[in-house]
């Protein structure tokens, strides 16, 4: 089997002569989700095939926002204030959660620059 079949789901039939093959299919693909409180996230770009999203052109395939594709719009602007008052030392980095720090450290590195 070629080296594309490890992403692909095997499933046995049997054909009208009575064999048994193994068919693969592909798996089924999963909307994308907020990596923090894991809501579907709309207008990140959600195709069957590759073909399809290369199609389209680049602005189409990805959001330009900060943690766009990845964050829903209230995480991402909670993540943001919450970097803000980190950097005015008005919070603590402890007092945030472990799912909003790997985000909001990122942010802080880019205020930073």
């Amino acid at each position: 089997m070629s080296g594309h079949a490890i992403t692909k789901k095997k499933v046995i039939r049997r054909t009208p002569k009575g064999q048994k093959t193994i068919l693969l299919k592909r798996k089924e693909k999963v909307k994308p989700e907020c990596h923090i409180c894991k809501s579907k996230l709309h207008g990140a770009i959600y195709e069957r095939s590759p073909a399809k999203i290369h199609r389209k052109s680049k602005t189409q395939r990805r959001p330009n926002s900060i943690f766009g594709g990845v964050l829903c719009p209230k995480c991402r602007e909670k993540v943001i204030i919450d970097a803000s008052l980190i950097k005015l030392k008005q919070k603590n980095i402890e007092d945030v959660s472990n799912k909003e720090r790997y985000f909001i450290e990122s942010v802080l590195r880019r205020l930073s620059k």
